[in-house]
């Protein structure tokens, strides 16, 4: 199921007009010190009539909303691949942002010849600095004895201890799907990467791009996606490992 929240801040009169106006047209409404929060099933033109009603009223608020898909088992036992969460950890100075000079999107660009000379935490899964993924040796040496596919390592620290998780192959363009976009302005020239005002979807890719690696790279993700046997190997090395999203290929 997609849910859609929708935001009331700044009002122009008493919140209670707004509530008892709501209320009235069936809207559930949560209210805290400074905005009007509205949660329901998405519904295409249900935001604009939401803003409808209120200018009908001349009640001037600020609107904003957000639309995100929720997932239950199902989603996942049908899907391909997945996207994980993993734990993170920082290193200050250490960076691989880039940023597009078309579109001006920034993204993440890993430069697998930088090393630390050591790693002070202990965590086998690592996120570093919310960009890259990082394994010890010990889950390197689980996914290559487990025969998992697509990985690639590079040493991250001088020690030996810590790599950096890349991957052999990467998926091609992103395909989206009009219900699941608000926005959508095609794909930008240099970076490819999909320009829209919202996207709400689990990702989707051609089923020709993927060889059935359990690691493969997502532009979009800017890094890899797992399968579900790769979710496995990395769950026994740390449970705080968990699904984002299911991913599809068609």
């Amino acid at each position: 199921m997609t849910q859609e929240t929708v935001v009331l801040t700044d009002f122009g009169q008493p919140v209670d007009k707004y509530v008892v106006l709501l209320r009235d047209q069936g809207y559930g409404i949560t209210r805290t010190d400074v905005s009007l929060i509205l949660r329901k099933p998405y519904s295409p033109g249900d935001f604009e009539r939401v803003k409808g009603i209120l200018d009908a009223q001349r009640l001037a608020a600020r609107v904003r909303r957000s639309i995100a898909p929720e997932f239950d088992e199902s989603d996942y036992e049908k899907s391909n691949l997945l996207v994980l969460s993993l734990p993170e950890e920082w290193i200050d100075g250490l960076s691989f942002t880039a940023i597009c000079s078309t579109c001006g999107r920034s993204y993440v660009m890993p430069d697998y010849d930088r090393r630390v000379r050591r790693v002070e935490w202990k965590k086998p899964i690592v996120m570093l600095n919310g960009q890259v993924p990082t394994v010890s040796a010990s889950v390197r040496d689980a996914i290559e004895r487990e025969g998992l596919s697509g990985a690639l390592f590079h040493a991250f620290d001088q020690e030996g201890r810590y790599f950096y998780l890349a991957t052999s192959r990467r998926l091609g363009k992103l395909l989206v799907r009009a219900d699941e976009v608000l926005g959508l302005r095609g794909a930008c020239e240099e970076c490819g990467l999909p320009q829209w005002e919202m996207n709400f979807g689990p990702l989707r890719y051609a089923r020709a791009d993927w060889m059935g690696e359990d690691f493969i790279y997502s532009a979009f993700e800017e890094g890899p996606l797992y399968s579900s046997r790769a979710f496995e190997v990395l769950t026994s090395f740390d449970s705080s490992v968990s699904r984002v999203s299911p991913v599809y290929l068609e």
